[in-house]
């Protein structure tokens, strides 16, 4: 797991390195083939973990609740969309967030770090909610999706299993098939 001012600083720079993963996925050696397009509702939630790591400043908190808030964002996203279309499909950002949390897949992590962080994220969005009249703190509580406060709830009760895991390898290995074949052509 990184430190929390290397993990604040990689979660203020998502969205950016966000679009430069995609615009590398897209490119033929040094050529751009097409545009990068990063869905919407794939930048907002990179802008999402951008805005939770620039207002920590102002969350009356110690560094280890900070770093254990961002460790549950990324949770919390990665958790939306693992499923192995999703992995097909966004790559890029499956990639950007194992490199930032420093794990290769949610079960790898420790049970107690991953109810932890979940568990301090719930409490940092209900502390945004009680300080929403202030300018900084509503634009962030009008970030967080409607639903997250339920799904939190969810995840802290369902972790991942090392079963779970096996079956998202899948997508793994036929990525590393997929690249060997691309390099042997």
């Amino acid at each position: 797991m990184l430190e929390f001012a290397e993990l604040e600083q990689n979660a203020k720079a998502f969205p950016s390195e966000l679009v430069k993963a995609y615009k590398k996925k897209n490119s033929l050696f040094f050529f751009p083939c097409l545009a990068p397009v990063v869905p919407g509702y794939l930048l907002a939630d990179a802008q999402l973990i951008q805005r939770i790591a620039e207002n920590l400043r102002f969350y009356p908190s110690s560094i280890q609740t900070k770093k254990s808030v961002l460790n549950g964002i990324y949770i919390y996203f990665w958790s939306q969309y693992n499923t192995t279309l999703q992995w097909f499909l966004h790559k890029p950002l499956f990639n950007l967030m194992k490199r930032n949390l420093g794990i290769n897949s949610l079960s790898d992590m420790e049970l107690s770090i991953y109810e932890e962080s979940l568990d301090k994220l719930s409490d940092f969005s209900y502390w945004v909610f009680r300080n929403r009249h202030y300018h900084e703190m509503k634009l962030l509580f009008e970030a967080f999706p409607p639903e997250m406060q339920g799904n939190i709830y969810t995840l802290r009760h369902n972790p991942p299993s090392k079963i779970a895991s096996w079956i998202n390898v899948l997508p793994e290995m036929m990525t590393v098939a997929y690249e060997g074949k691309k390099k042997v052509l």
